[in-house]
């Protein structure tokens, strides 16, 4: 009885695991795996030691291929289905991604005061429009977009970071739902093939 509620707690814990990535920006781009508290580096990569050089074998003649027959491309109103099915697909992945942390800075600066002061209040202006539109088109935990001026910049500083998360039930729904709809479509396209014969 202990072992499968271990078991149980296990796999609730598998299917709720976040999982994602991590950009950050400050002087140079990083990327990071993120797979619940572990974050493996994807970019940049580790370089790679050389490999040695192997002997070249030689080549065989190729015999040529026979070409097949190309397929007829399916009805349009498969297609749709199918396209249809996609977009659905990518709607419903698109809600199930949390943006854990969004934070974008720019510091303005510079001999020309005034410069850094348009730039400053453009930024300002930009924040203030991009802001809904990321608030309706993800689920933001943590967000910080600002601005800020520093006389002692000599130039244009930014840093951003952004972490994006789903979870493996959530993907497990989504594949689901997409093996399913490609199941229907597939069975439609069967019975109006029958039913032409």
């Amino acid at each position: 009885m202990i072992a499968a509620l271990i078991a149980l707690a296990a796999i609730a814990l598998l299917l709720f695991l976040p999982l994602g990535a991590r950009a950050e920006y400050k002087d140079d781009l990083r990327v990071w795996l993120c797979i619940g508290p572990l974050r493996l580096t994807l970019y940049p990569a580790k370089k790679k030691k050389p490999k040695k050089p192997k002997a070249e074998k030689p080549k065989k003649e190729e015999k040529p291929k026979e070409e097949k027959e190309k397929k007829p491309l399916p009805p349009v109103r498969t297609l749709l289905d199918y396209a249809s099915l996609a977009l659905d697909l990518l709607g419903r992945l698109w809600r199930r991604i949390c943006i854990r942390e969004l934070t974008i800075r720019a510091t303005f600066g510079g001999a020309d005061a005034g410069d850094a002061a348009i730039g400053y209040g453009r930024a300002w202006a930009a924040i203030g429009a991009v802001t809904p539109i990321l608030e309706r088109a993800f689920r933001i935990k943590k967000r910080n977009l600002s601005a800020e001026y520093d006389p002692e910049c000599k130039e244009i500083r930014l840093y951003a970071c952004a972490q994006a998360t789903i979870n493996l039930f959530a993907i497990l729904q989504i594949a689901f739902r997409a093996l399913s709809g490609w199941l229907k479509i597939r069975k439609a396209v069967k019975h109006n093939d029958e039913s032409d014969q």
